[in-house]
């Protein structure tokens, strides 16, 4: 999959998204402050701009036209599509992979 000259649009999945804020809620509380979630934020939406223009260019998993990015122990799981990308986890890479496995089937 070649570089686009227009960006892919990005959607997240309300299971994605709702992943995304609980790290985000729980580095806040765990370390009484927001430093730590704003960095993971920044990073992970700096991440989200390299995939949107080639999203090809992180892993490829196991289920077709999906992908994976890592950002700290975390990755931002998503699918390619014509023309869209949709986040479909925010996943903590320390959790079992067989969750994440059961995750997205059901999603599929």
């Amino acid at each position: 999959m070649a570089e686009r000259s227009e960006p892919f649009k990005i959607i997240w999945s309300f299971t994605a998204r709702l992943q995304f804020k609980h790290v985000l809620e729980y580095w806040t509380e765990h370390n009484q402050s927001r430093s730590f979630s704003f960095k993971l934020q920044e990073q992970t939406f700096e991440k989200l701009e390299l995939i949107a223009k080639n999203p090809a260019i992180f892993a490829k998993t196991t289920i077709q036209n999906t992908y994976q990015a890592r950002v700290n122990h975390f990755a931002i799981v998503y699918e390619v599509n014509t023309d869209q990308i949709q986040i479909l986890a925010f996943w903590d890479q320390r959790q079992d992979p067989e969750k994440l496995k059961h995750l997205l089937k059901s999603s599929e």
